[in-house]
């Protein structure tokens, strides 16, 4: 939510990567961009339940699950997302 959030205030946001073959279009592994593609609020958690149905409660009261993912999603994979020049070459896989 906080990246979302970040985002849409337009903070500047970095990544880093402890280890950056795991987004290489070239290892064969797609399991990583795949994870973030399907990513969704609706699977989030935290240390306690109460604040996973409050978080829960507050995007959908303001965005919905919906709008929020694809924001999510813009955030890491759009034009200025977080991960944009790490992952080009992924979506040619899928659109072959």
């Amino acid at each position: 939510a906080e990246m979302v959030t970040a985002r849409l205030e337009n903070l500047q946001q970095n990544v880093c990567l402890l280890w950056k073959r795991a987004l290489d279009a070239n290892s064969g592994d797609l399991g990583v961009y795949l994870k973030l593609a399907t990513i969704s609020v609706e699977n989030c958690s935290a240390a306690r339940a109460a604040d996973r149905e409050e978080i829960l409660s507050n995007i959908r009261e303001i965005w919905g699950v919906a709008e929020f993912d694809a924001k999510l999603q813009a955030t890491i994979f759009g034009p200025r997302g977080l991960l944009a020049k790490d992952l080009v070459g992924f979506d040619v896989i899928f659109s072959a």
